[in-house]
């Protein structure tokens, strides 16, 4: 029951913060990791496999500087709301596999996500040390 509240409450949520950016939208992304709402939110100790792919399927749509900043956004508001525990979610990467190019924290700024440059290589972002 709670957890059926919780996913209306997500949908509803995310229709109101569905910014369309390059065809990604705040309700899209949110949906797409509900996967991952178990680990984020109990002592699980590890993400689903269908959590892991809907971060590397979200990863690999989010690849500009303005789509991830549009989804940080979304997630931090998202994340606040559904009570995701911080330190759950920084560690989605390292136990999915999935280099992402920004830090899943809840107090990063959204807006300093120009300093990440989003080239890859060998998998891994590279951060420009010049803020461009």
């Amino acid at each position: 029951m709670a957890r059926s509240i919780c996913i209306v409450f997500l949908v509803i949520f995310g229709m109101r913060a569905a910014n369309v950016v390059q065809a990604i939208s705040c309700t899209q992304s949110l949906l797409s990791l509900l996967p991952c709402l178990p680990f984020f939110t109990t002592p699980i100790p590890m993400p689903s496999v269908q959590c892991c792919v809907a971060v590397a399927s979200l990863n690999l749509e989010a690849n500009t500087k303005e789509i991830r900043q549009e989804l940080c956004n979304c997630f931090k508001s998202a994340f606040t709301s559904y009570g995701v525990l911080p330190e759950k979610a920084k560690q989605v990467p390292q136990l999915c596999n999935v280099p992402v190019p920004v830090p899943i924290d809840p107090n990063i700024d959204c807006n300093t996500l120009n300093q990440f440059d989003y080239s890859k290589t060998n998998g891994n972002p590279k951060i420009s040390s010049t803020g461009d």
